[in-house]
């Protein structure tokens, strides 16, 4: 064979080695590209969802859809706040592929994808674990949440997260974080306890033992609260009647306590008690306890009911009320009874644990009500 043939032969064995080299890497690789940018969790049937677990070294969470509601079954079964749930799902289910790449021992490690349930993960390496399962306890998807991947010229931008599923060999980069997902029970609590404005609240009553200590009462809609009883010389602190009157404008809970608490371990039978009358005829009945210990906070208790609106009588004719008065009653009938009754089934079995400046909007000594010497030397200056 001449030199000239062997150069080319040479030559184009040289190309058809690199052809096929080319031609294997793109078919290893055919399966990544493809997977760029698809969903994680393909597939994932979310309207079968009935509950879901989250673990991790620093807590976890047990949520489960009852007969009518989501409830967090570490809380005693206390509704949980569905918004928050969903938005998980969903987020969940979102989840797009960034990268793809082979899990080992090392990678597990350096980018903290242990389960958290592997007694043989390293230290420090556990992730958080999150498992969806449907109506009989079965699993729809196991993932494993890893490091957050950082991003921008201080590395300070979350950007992604690295993830595994169940039995996969690869680890995967998504698209979006999970860097502030809650693990504990209490932040999944449906928080909103009352929401009433000030401007619907015709009376806030002080009793101890059933016995008036003081009132806030207004005569109509849109005028002034009026305290009683008064001394003369004395002056409203105004700031103080708003704090009390604005109490339950956003009564939210921190968390809930064990419903077995014995009530005397509580103090709510040792304090004084709030009503916050409204004019619709609702009534909530605040019963504030001592501070919970250990924690930052008070038990408080809460007892709804109606106040139903007399009706006139006119003795000369026998007639019950005014036509304005039946339309009142009606209205009552058909929308605070039933409200006031779901209210009070809702909270009748929970002693709830709130916020320490929460707990200091109820002003029940009525001193705090008075503007003090050292009041009006301040509003002097």
């Amino acid at each position: 064979m001449k030199f000239k043939s062997v150069v080319i032969l040479s030559i184009v064995m040289a190309v058809a080695g690199a052809a096929l080299f080319a031609f294997l890497q793109f078919r290893n690789e055919d399966q990544p590209d493809r997977e760029l940018g698809a969903y994680f969790l393909e597939g994932l049937p979310a309207n079968k969802i009935n509950s879901i677990e989250i673990k991790s070294k620093d807590g976890a969470v047990s949520l489960k859809k009852s007969d009518s509601e989501w409830v967090v079954t570490d809380r005693y079964n206390y509704p949980a706040q569905f918004s928050k749930i969903s938005g998980l799902v969903r987020k969940l289910k979102d989840l797009k592929v960034g990268r793809r790449f082979e899990a080992s021992e090392g990678s597990l490690e350096r980018l903290s994808l242990y389960s958290p349930d592997d007694p043989q993960a390293p230290d420090k390496a556990e992730g958080t674990r999150i498992e969806l399962k449907d109506e009989k306890g079965n699993l729809l998807s196991g993932i494993v949440l890893g490091k957050v991947r950082k991003s921008g010229p201080d590395r300070n931008i979350s950007d992604g997260h690295y993830v595994i599923r169940d039995g996969a060999p690869d680890i995967y980069l998504v698209d979006k974080h999970f860097e502030y997902l809650d693990k504990a029970p209490s932040e999944w609590l449906e928080k909103e306890l009352v929401k009433v404005e000030q401007k619907d609240i015709k009376e806030i009553v002080c009793l101890d033992n059933k016995k008036v200590l003081f009132s806030l009462r207004k005569q109509k809609e849109g005028e002034d609260f009026r305290l009683s009883p008064m001394r003369k010389g004395e002056k409203v602190k105004e700031q103080a009647v708003k704090r009390l009157s604005t109490a339950i404008s956003s009564l939210r809970l921190e968390d809930v306590a064990d419903p077995g608490l014995p009530l005397k371990d509580t103090g709510i039978d040792e304090t004084p008690d709030l009503e916050f009358r409204l004019f619709n005829g609702m009534v909530y009945r605040l019963l504030p306890g001592k501070s919970v210990a250990d924690e930052d906070g008070f038990y408080l208790r809460i007892v709804v009911s109606c106040q139903k609106k007399p009706v006139t009588e006119n003795k000369a004719t026998g007639d019950k009320g005014s036509e304005e008065e039946g339309a009142e009653a009606e209205k009552l009938e058909e929308d605070t009874l039933p409200r006031s009754e779901q209210l009070r089934k809702r909270f009748s079995p929970w002693t709830f644990k709130i916020s320490k400046w929460q707990y200091e909007s109820f002003i029940t000594e009525k001193d705090e009500l008075f503007e003090t010497p050292e009041d009006k030397k301040k509003e002097g200056a």
